[in-house]
């Protein structure tokens, strides 16, 4: 594929970088299953999640509704955005279930391998076939999934992420 560096397209990849916002905007058809809505709130979210990133905060709890977006932006765009950051992050993945955190891991890396990605933004995945509970970047990063009752010893995630702690 031949690729033109037109001066939007860079600005595209600027916005994506500076703004979670503008990221989830832009990747999200490659993670969801269903089209983008509620943009006000997922806005809302994205501030709060880049105050966290930045150290402006340093607990985050996010109660939203059942399918408004929060897994979506908070357990696999968020990760991926602050690798975007710092690819030498290290993320810790807590869910109720170990298949919904392997299901987010699949997303991720879904996601990082498409097409889209790699012609945007430089992260990598490390190794051929990555696997979707416990992965690593290129360049140090890393993501390890686990559940309220698993073993997290030894892993020291720069950000750690719970999400849907306890089954609906």
């Amino acid at each position: 594929m031949n690729l033109v560096l037109t001066t939007a397209f860079l600005k595209e990849i600027k916005a994506m970088r500076t703004s979670l916002f503008e990221f989830v905007k832009g990747a999200w058809d490659l993670v969801a299953d269903s089209p983008l809505e509620g943009e006000d709130q997922i806005w809302l979210t994205c501030e709060y999640l880049e105050a966290l990133y930045r150290g402006e905060t340093r607990q985050l709890v996010i109660n939203q509704p059942p399918a408004t977006g929060k897994s979506r932006v908070c357990s696999i765009l968020f990760p991926v955005w602050c690798w975007l950051q710092d690819p030498k992050l290290g993320i810790l993945a807590c869910s109720y279930s170990h298949s919904l955190g392997v299901d987010f891991g699949s997303r991720i890396i879904q996601l990082m391998q498409s097409e889209w990605f790699q012609l945007r933004f430089a992260p990598r995945l490390k190794g051929g076939k990555p696997s979707p509970s416990d992965f690593e970047l290129e360049q140090g990063g890393w993501r390890y999934t686990t559940t309220p009752h698993g073993q997290v010893t030894g892993y020291h995630g720069d950000i750690r992420i719970v999400d849907d702690p306890i089954k609906p």
